[in-house]
């Protein structure tokens, strides 16, 4: 039997979702409204498993692209997201981590949306 789940698109920046407990994240080849699993903190450094583990956005990647986290057992941190066509980008990802850049991410190809990593 097959499940199915309808989902709303949404704006990864604008975060438009029509719930509050919703974020905006990557689900397979586009940008939906999914329910944000509110155990995590989910902002900056924190643990993650799941994209719906971060804040509206943050994404959650593997230790090994994210430098430093706070707790490395679940296998992901989070991470802000950044526009790859702001020419402030890499100063926004300095605020939060002055050792962060924009850089593409590879679950959001051709998208124009980055992560902020070392």
């Amino acid at each position: 039997m097959n499940d199915l789940v309808c989902v709303s698109e949404c704006e990864p920046f604008a975060q438009d979702c029509a719930f509050e407990t919703d974020s905006c994240i990557r689900l397979s080849d586009k940008w939906a409204c999914w329910p944000r699993r509110v155990r995590s903190r989910g902002d900056f450094q924190y643990p993650c498993i799941w994209q719906n583990d971060c804040q509206a956005t943050f994404a959650c990647i593997e230790l090994d692209m994210a430098g430093t986290c706070y707790d490395n057992s679940l296998g992901g941190c989070c991470v802000p997201m950044c526009a790859l066509d702001d020419p402030q980008a890499d100063a926004a990802c300095a605020e939060v981590d002055p050792a962060s850049t924009c850089k593409s991410w590879e679950l959001a190809p051709d998208t124009g949306v980055g992560i902020c990593v070392p």
